[in-house]
């Protein structure tokens, strides 16, 4: 017995310490007021609805280098090409890969929606378009989620699921779907409440 305990007893108090990732669709109470989707106003002609979930360390030790990397995204119709996998965001700070400490809490940015007001000569309205836009980490202006860019896709109405992966030092990745429907794809406001009903779980 003592044998078997000199062995294992080592590697198996490290796994049960280890860190242990989750990603859910609610923020905890910790994180305090700030909210699941959250709107902003980017310039006067475009406004925007940001979807963010939590991702929280339920274990007893530090993870550190946590990513939160986009897979693909299955939209109502299959898009030509899928947007870049890379991380995503984090919501407060302005980096790819975050450290958690035990029982600690951090909101990642999963996807926005645009309404963009385009215009035509002697700057007259001419029509507002909605986007879907994952938040990458941007690398350069190609990433600006702006019509005709690397990362605007047009708002269909059905459901979206965007896989992620989640992992980090010491943590083997696990893959995350998030899912939402959009019923009234023209109707941006109507985009808030969509929001607010994803839905986060393992793969």
């Amino acid at each position: 017995m003592a044998v078997a305990v000199a062995l294992f007893g080592p590697p198996l108090d490290r796994m049960r310490r280890r860190p242990r990732l989750r990603l859910s669709a609610d923020p905890p109470r910790d994180l305090g007021t700030q909210a699941k989707v959250v709107p902003s106003r980017q310039d006067k002609h475009n406004d925007a609805y940001w979807l963010r979930m939590a991702v929280t360390n339920d274990g007893m030790t530090t993870a550190h280098d946590v990513r939160v990397i986009l897979l693909r995204i299955d939209a109502p119709e299959p898009w030509r090409t899928q947007p870049p996998s890379r991380e995503l965001k984090w919501a407060d700070v302005d980096a790819d890969r975050a450290t958690l400490p035990p029982k600690v809490s951090r909101l990642v940015d999963i996807v926005h929606i645009v309404r963009v007001t385009e215009h035509g000569r002697l700057n007259i309205r001419r029509h507002e378009r909605c986007g879907l836009v994952p938040t990458l980490k941007p690398l350069s202006a190609a990433d600006s989620g702006r019509p005709g860019t690397l990362l605007w896709r047009d708002l269909l109405r059905g459901t979206y699921v965007v896989h992620v992966a989640l992992s980090a030092d010491d943590v083997p990745s696990s893959h995350v779907a998030v899912r939402f429907r959009i019923d009234a794809h023209r109707d941006f406001d109507a985009c808030e409440s969509a929001l607010a009903k994803a839905t986060a779980g393992t793969v």
